[in-house]
């Protein structure tokens, strides 16, 4: 086991607030603006984290992935 295993957390999240995040790490990790990270490692931690996330939710690929997610953001705001 690696360093980086032995260090590891868990986090659990809703679905609600995993499509949430998948969806805002996504429209981040495609922003061309250099300045909102303050170190190329913060990217690479959001661009793993999204690929672990994309993994684990078929939703992202549904053809009504933005209601999907519309529907998210007003359960979580009315919670």
């Amino acid at each position: 086991m690696n360093k980086i295993e032995q260090d590891s957390i868990t986090v659990t999240l809703s679905k609600d607030e995993a499509l949430i995040l998948f969806d805002w790490i996504s429209r981040l990790n495609e922003t061309d603006h250099p300045e909102v990270f303050a170190d190329n490692a913060e990217k690479l931690v959001l661009f793993n984290l999204e690929a672990l996330l994309e993994k684990m939710l078929v939703e992202p690929f549904d053809a009504n992935y933005a209601q999907i997610v519309a529907d998210a953001r007003e359960r979580i705001r009315n919670s």
